[in-house]
């Protein structure tokens, strides 16, 4: 959801994707899901200890908690908003016994309409087709920052190590962004810009300036353009799902305005 307010839409999105699943699962039974449900399950009851049997805890409930994880996205203006989503989230895929799910990379701030919006305008702004040089590089940095993040998606969640650990992992991945979300800021920022270190940045010589590029005139100039409009770069802030395999989201829901 690119204008996710407090998260009403995705918390629907999150209950038809777990009803549609759950349908799907039962005439095609998926072992890692089977033990991914029952791990969670376990960790639960380990948790609450005497409660555990006072305590019911439905498939239904683990799915959707998997679903908010590894399905679910959304960005928002308002930092407010973003904690509300969060917590919308959180109350509708609560399980007794374990810790809420780390949401910090699914549900982020940001401006949907400021930014880069998939790898295909970082080729068309480089004028460079397919199996060039320039889109093996952009590819393989978004893959150093997805690495991390397919750990991240590999945790259960079920601990407060869990989580801790995950945090870590968002901050390596957004160690490893910074030179892709460099280029971005310069792309988007470039057309608002009549200053010539920026208007005449040369992105061909890419591959030579950007173990610099932090350190640029260009790279100054353009953050200063987008300071305050908190633009976000989709490819840069879910490298995961646009080097999938239909680079992108499969579905984007909003509200029509």
């Amino acid at each position: 959801d690119i204008a996710m307010g407090s998260g009403h839409f995705l918390v629907a999105a999150i209950d038809r994707i777990e009803r549609r699943f759950a349908i799907w699962l039962n005439d095609n039974p998926n072992p890692a899901i089977q033990r991914e449900i029952l791990f969670l399950k376990t960790a639960a009851k380990k948790e609450l200890g005497e409660l555990s049997d006072t305590v019911v805890i439905e498939d239904s409930q683990l799915l959707r908690r998997i679903i908010a994880r590894k399905c679910i996205y959304g960005v928002d203006l308002n930092p407010i908003t973003v904690q509300l989503a969060r917590l919308s989230i959180w109350i509708h895929t609560f399980i007794p016994g374990l810790p809420l799910s780390l949401l910090d990379h699914n549900l982020v701030e940001g401006n949907s309409l400021v930014g880069v919006e998939s790898l295909e305008q970082i080729r068309k702004k480089l004028n460079q087709g397919e199996g060039t040089l320039f889109e093996i590089n952009a590819s393989s940095l978004l893959e150093e920052a997805a690495a991390p993040l397919k750990k991240l998606a590999s945790l259960s969640d079920a601990s407060i190590k869990d989580i801790k650990e995950g945090r870590l992992l968002l901050q390596e991945a957004e160690e490893k962004i910074a030179e892709i979300k460099a280029l971005c800021d310069l792309i988007t920022a470039q057309p608002l810009s009549n200053e010539a270190a920026l208007k005449g940045f040369m992105y061909e010589n890419w591959a030579q300036e950007r173990d610099d590029i932090e350190n640029s005139k260009a790279l100054e100039i353009a953050r200063n353009i987008l300071k305050g409009m908190k633009a976000i770069h989709f490819p840069v802030t879910f490298p995961e799902v646009f080097l999938g395999s239909h680079s992108g989201f499969n579905v984007i829901i909003g509200n029509p305005p």
